[in-house]
């Protein structure tokens, strides 16, 4: 029995914008490097837990307050 995780295919920086914003912003493939900053609320849609997916770019996530955070099948406080 094989008891891999089914990985879906690595998500684009532009399979993200186009799912959370619905499109791409102007200055996106004019750039060698992008960074862009979002509040959380604009991004978020629901409160349910996202599956793992593979990505192609990095995204950083800075946190104040008391939070629980869960990665994985880890929690940390």
């Amino acid at each position: 029995m094989d008891n891999r995780r089914n990985i879906s295919a690595t998500e684009t920086i532009e399979q993200f914008y186009l799912h959370k914003f619905y499109e791409l912003p102007p200055n996106l493939n004019a750039l060698a490097n992008h960074f862009n900053v979002f509040r959380l609320e604009e991004v978020l849609r629901c409160q349910q837990a996202s599956p793992y997916s593979r990505r192609d770019y990095y995204k950083i996530c800075l946190i104040r307050g008391t939070n629980r955070y869960h990665y994985a099948d880890k929690t940390r406080k």
